[in-house]
């Protein structure tokens, strides 16, 4: 069964019936949890998406929001408001319970994870109970909470940082895959000004794993207005492009070309006066650049695409990049990203 969540008794009523009919129970926001986690078999779901309240707390930095909430309502909420998700799930369809149960991350590299953003929350246990956790109160349902994929009670809401929404310049480098770790820890990983950054490997034949791209996002002094949040535009166009790269090597050295020479001139951009100017970089805003759907990954093929995340040590960055490299040939897989 599934039970429309609206409020607490709904989730203290439900834990309730589970109990007295041995039913197993899972918790779902946005029913993407890469293991599964949000479905079971023969028991009950809990259907979060309508548990969405949120509260700002300007002068503290801190959103009170129910763990039903999506990144995206959060992030036009704040919008209004000249403010930002200091961290945040690469795409804003998911919701701010699944992201904490998962304790993901997204393009903010510092702070990472969501984690450390997170001040404190709610949870219900198994027996309705509801308590506070935070690193001061009840510090071990804290840790184990965020990253438990709801393994130890229902999450109710969060207290979050958020932070001003910036103007960043897009500034975009090129370098051997060997050369990355030293780049980021030189130009990129104490560096105050970088507001956000994420990087790519190429697939295209040509330079296969070889060829690494750094965006990195840096603070501006943007005075005026910053332009409101807009809609992601193109999403056909970018799942055109991906479904052909899944084609073969010329459509991964199409894909590739086309991020690295067309996409730049495509990019929604602001400028310090509302118009470009072919001399001025590429200005975006924080939540505008945090601002991803997933739309582009939509497609009607029939196929699934496999997301497995590693994380290496960033010593260790280019030996793991040789042997994947030595694993996907090998085996012929489709590698895409």
């Amino acid at each position: 069964g599934v039970v429309a969540i609206s409020g607490f008794e709904d989730i203290r009523n439900a834990l309730q019936f589970a109990k007295q009919n041995n039913l197993k129970i899972t918790t779902a926001g946005q029913h993407h949890s890469m293991g599964g986690q949000s479905f079971v078999t023969h028991g009950l779901v809990l259907n979060m998406q309508d548990f969405d309240h949120m509260e700002l707390h300007r002068e503290q930095g801190l959103l009170t929001v129910q763990s039903g909430a999506t990144w995206a309502q959060v992030q036009k909420f704040l919008d209004a408001k000249g403010l930002a998700p200091k961290a945040m799930q690469s795409f804003n369809l998911l919701s701010i319970g699944g992201t904490l149960s998962a304790n993901a991350h997204g393009i903010a590299h510092n702070p990472g994870q969501v984690a450390p953003t997170v001040r404190s929350f709610r949870v219900m246990l198994s027996d309705g109970e509801i308590k506070t956790a935070s690193r001061d109160e009840n510090p071990e349902l804290f840790k184990l909470v965020l990253g438990g994929y709801g393994l130890f009670g229902v999450i109710l809401d969060a207290q979050i940082e958020v932070t001003k929404n910036e103007v960043y310049a897009w500034k975009t480098k090129y370098m051997n895959y060997r050369d990355f770790p030293d780049y980021y820890k030189n130009n990129i990983e104490h560096n105050g000004q970088i507001g956000l950054m994420y990087g790519r490997l190429s697939i295209a034949p040509h330079s296969y794993l070889k060829e690494a791209v750094v965006h990195a996002y840096e603070k501006t002094a943007f005075e005026q207005r910053v332009p409101p949040l807009q809609l992601e535009e193109r999403a056909w166009l970018n799942r055109l492009v991906l479904n052909f790269s899944k084609a073969g090597s010329l459509g991964r050295w199409t894909r590739w070309m086309l991020e690295k020479y067309v996409e730049p001139k495509l990019h929604k951009c602001i400028s310090r006066n509302q118009a470009m100017s072919q001399k001025e970089p590429c200005l975006v805003s924080r939540n505008q650049q945090m601002h991803n759907s997933m739309a582009y990954l939509k497609n009607r093929l029939g196929d699934a695409d496999i997301l497995q995340e590693y994380f290496i040590p960033p010593e260790n960055m280019p030996s793991f990049v040789e042997g994947l490299k030595a694993i996907v040939q090998k085996n012929r897989a489709n590698l895409l990203n």
